[in-house]
């Protein structure tokens, strides 16, 4: 199952437990690790910044 990250909340729970999260633009993976840092318009994965408005945040679940 695939839990796409959107709110505050699900960001700050993925962060903190280090949750490895893929990034993706029409169903394209970008990018994937755990997140460094985020607010309100931007998440950093690694060294790169993604705005939360393009792109999509998922991890695995089962």
């Amino acid at each position: 199952m695939n839990k796409v990250l959107s709110t505050d909340i699900e960001l700050f729970a993925a962060a903190l437990s280090q949750t490895y999260v893929v990034v993706s633009i029409d169903d394209m993976q970008e990018n994937a690790g755990i997140i460094r840092e985020y607010c309100d318009k931007y998440v950093k994965i690694g060294d790169s910044w993604f705005s939360r408005n393009m792109y999509e945040f998922h991890i695995m679940t089962r």
